[in-house]
């Protein structure tokens, strides 16, 4: 009898203590990522112009009605927490605050993984949370305030809400499954495809679903929306239906998803072309795939993996950081067909083997990727010193070099104007045949508008460089300044004139 119990107890906190460990291994990776880069480090342009817009908001310069913002309104209350802290002791604090808890999220996001694949075995849940803890789709995200980071943790969470309420047939748990997957289409328009899928896949509580999910986005996009209902549909909706077409190909595209590609690398594995480690890994996603379809409670996984990648794939723009949207359901299914690989090789090796062998291709296919600098850092302290004896406003071409050098709430706190998305502009600006939604660089109208905010303080950061595509005229036009400071391509200039 004592045996039996103390097994039973055994058995009851193996689950909770492997998502622990591995979301901590999780959270660590990510912290590193964060530290190695530099914590005030610059080069992911979008944290900034979402810190930027949370702190507007706590100044009461609402998105969409006073800034120009072309996402819905969830990240700017997401990052508030972080603004708060950067308006009591500095925006770098803020800043760095933030990006350290968004590593942690990432860190909750593996243990999520874990508790989603438990119900299917231990072997599932220990490679999928091994799979996401190394993946470096999730882990370039989860540094810093990008969309895709709360978003995992909100389709996450409603696919362990989800498995609560099938199991207890409580009316309320599918409540909450559908607020937490609302709540992500409150951060990007995107996660309605996603939120579909756990719909259709909700069988018995679809209604109450679609009501969670229905308040929720309500409680994100309603008060915004009764604030400015024509410029949040131009830059929520309008905006992102008219963005470019990147030109990326299918096979890049398949790879980024895969994680073989990287910013500044093309492969994980030093000397062997990213072509062929592509293929060997879309032939192991497809394997793992049709092992996992075996399994009737793990199909909704695979339609969740399936969806997410058709969207990305079919998106006329694509990003490193778009990626991240298939990499949670990528390691769910990756769980999940490790888990029928070992039932199907039989015998008490096969669960030791298949878990080394998914651990190893983790490792191997992530490490190099995970262990990249990929930010830039700028030479704070001085650039600090130089924008502290500027006696008025400071505009730049990049929001988040005004908050590492400690200038952006000030500045808003004394009233100055503050774009929080200056390559934003040129979505919405016609540019002079009444459309919108070409390139930047083609619209005089951007031209204009850019020279006017950087030159309508006292002195201007521009170091986005070609990242802004400007012309040759208005580049010649904004180095047609003195100069205060310069080191490298961080630079201060004054306004004259």
């Amino acid at each position: 009898m004592i045996p039996s119990v103390a097994a039973s107890r055994s058995g009851r906190w193996a689950v909770p203590v492997l998502a622990a460990v591995l979301g901590v291994a999780g959270a660590l990776v990510r912290i590193r990522y964060v530290l190695h880069s530099g914590l005030l480090s610059v080069g992911t342009y979008d944290d900034g112009v979402h810190y930027a817009v949370a702190a507007s908001l706590l100044h009461g310069r609402l998105p969409y009605r006073e800034v120009l913002f072309l996402q819905p309104p969830g990240m700017a209350v997401f990052a508030a927490p972080a603004a708060l802290v950067g308006q009591l002791f500095g925006d770098a604090a803020g800043l760095g605050t933030a990006r350290i808890a968004v590593a942690l999220l990432g860190g909750l996001n593996t243990a999520l993984v874990v508790l989603v694949l438990a119900r299917l075995g231990r072997t599932a849940a220990l490679c999928g949370g091994s799979l996401y803890a190394l993946s470096f789709s999730a882990v370039y995200v989860e540094r810093s305030l990008v969309l895709e980071a709360p978003g995992t943790t909100g389709l996450l969470l409603s696919l362990v809400l989800l498995q609560r309420a099938a199991r207890t047939g409580r009316g309320r748990w599918w409540l909450l499954a559908g607020a937490a997957a609302g709540l992500t289409v409150g951060l990007k328009v995107w996660y309605l495809v996603p939120f579909a899928v756990l719909l259709v896949g909700g069988r018995g509580g679809r209604a109450r679903f679609l009501a969670g999910g229905l308040v929720a986005g309500a409680a994100v996009y309603v008060p915004f929306f009764a604030a400015a209902p024509a410029r949040m549909w131009d830059q929520v909706v309008v905006a992102q239906l008219t963005r470019p077409d990147d030109a990326v190909g299918l096979g890049k595209r398949v790879r980024a998803v895969l994680g073989v590609t990287a910013p500044g690398q093309t492969t994980p594995l030093a000397g062997v072309p990213g072509r062929e480690v592509g293929l060997v890994l879309l032939v192991l996603a497809v394997a793992m795939t049709v092992l996992a379809l075996t399994d009737r409670r793990a199909r909704l996984l695979v339609a969740l993996l399936a969806a997410c990648t058709a969207l990305l794939l079919a998106t006329p723009s694509f990003f490193q950081h778009y990626t991240a949207l298939a990499a949670a359901p990528l390691a769910l299914v990756g769980g999940a067909g490790a888990q029928r690989a070992a039932v199907l090789l039989r015998g008490r090796w096969a669960p030791p083997a298949v878990i080394a062998v998914v651990v190893v291709l983790a490792v191997s296919m992530n490490v190099r990727h995970d262990a990249r600098r990929q930010w830039e850092r700028p030479p704070v302290a001085a650039l600090r010193a130089a924008v502290q004896q500027v006696n008025g406003c400071v505009t730049a071409d990049d929001p988040t070099v005004l908050a590492v050098v400690d200038r952006l709430t000030p500045d808003l706190a004394a009233g100055c104007p503050l774009q929080a998305d200056p390559s934003g502009i040129g979505y919405l600006l016609p540019d002079g045949r009444g459309s919108r939604g070409s390139e930047r660089i083609d619209k005089p109208a951007f031209q204009r508008e850019i020279v006017r905010y950087l030159r309508s303080g006292s002195a201007y950061l521009w170091t986005r460089g070609d990242g802004l595509q400007v012309t040759p005229a208005t580049a010649e036009r904004l180095r047609d300044a003195p100069v205060l400071f310069r080191e490298g391509r961080w630079v201060l200039r004054a306004v004259t004139g």
